[in-house]
């Protein structure tokens, strides 16, 4: 069986205008990951799935019940292509070192950096839970490049289901280091989506929603906390995009979902509003 990866890119800079320094590091890869599972039975139950900083997208679930009836479905999938990354700098110093791959500038000076990176990447998960017990403990957490959405729940009667896709296919950072300061922007093609529908009787109930800063502190930030018996459903949308000019609207394609992504679309409820891989 051939390996799921076969290449890899990245790219590290670092920066120092005097005691000031700044510094990045990303990469990618080729994959295509596609995942199903289903879980039904009387009994205990424990499952942890982690996907961390892949071109800024992370997925962490950890779901654990004592005996009880349980039904589980899932469909995760991870698609990713290479792209090309432009890094451009401009440098104001009396005296300039350059040591391997960082720049260091003294007096007063300053750096400026823009990094043009084309790594097109889709990202979806879908569950289905139906609990019936003493307790069942369900935490999700998805991150793409700044938006996050979370939910958390302890109960003893649940029926949910779910579903979250990211997409990412463009990010331009711009940075401007003085002797004094770290001025960064950063903004990106890229869209999260949430559906959920949700019955549960249990002592906790908890949905986040944050877009974090480049500093990764919250600058919005909505939070929803229930206790005891609850009907939700639920659709969370947050976008932002780079303006392109005319000669490059078709030259970068995204990612493509093949019949793995039919067969995600497919085991969506109308319920949750979600098209993935449209």
């Amino acid at each position: 069986m051939p390996p799921l990866c076969d290449a890899e890119i990245g790219y590290y800079v670092d920066a120092r205008v005097n005691s000031t320094s700044w510094s990045i590091e990303r990469s990618t890869r080729d994959l295509s990951c596609h995942i199903t599972g289903s879980v039904s039975g009387y009994g205990s139950f424990s499952k942890l799935t982690h996907i961390q900083n892949f071109v800024g997208i992370e997925s962490r679930e950890l779901s654990s019940s004592s005996s009880g009836n349980l039904s589980y479905d899932e469909i995760l999938m991870l698609q990713s292509s290479e792209g090309p990354v432009a890094v451009g700098t401009k440098l104001k110093s009396e005296s300039i070192e350059s040591i391997n791959e960082s720049l260091n500038v003294s007096g007063d000076e300053f750096i400026l950096i823009d990094i043009d990176e084309r790594w097109p990447t889709r990202f979806a998960n879908y569950k289905k839970i139906s609990y019936l017990g003493p307790g069942i403990r369900t935490r999700e957490s998805y991150l793409n490049n700044g938006d996050v959405v979370e939910t958390s729940i302890d109960s003893w009667r649940l029926t949910k289901e779910s579903a979250y896709q990211a997409h990412i296919n463009r990010t331009v950072t711009s940075v401007n280091i003085t002797a004094d300061d770290v001025g960064e922007s950063i903004s990106s093609n890229r869209s999260s989506r949430y559906g959920l529908a949700l019955e549960t009787i249990g002592s906790s109930t908890r949905l986040d929603v944050m877009r974090l800063d480049e500093s990764g502190e919250p600058k919005l930030r909505i939070s929803q906390d229930y206790l005891g018996e609850e009907r939700m459903n639920l659709n969370i949308t947050m976008c932002d995009y780079v303006p392109s000019t005319e000669e490059e609207n078709n030259w970068l394609e995204c990612c493509r979902a093949g019949e793995a992504g039919k067969d995600l679309e497919n085991s969506l409820t109308p319920s949750l509003g979600l098209f993935i891989f449209t």
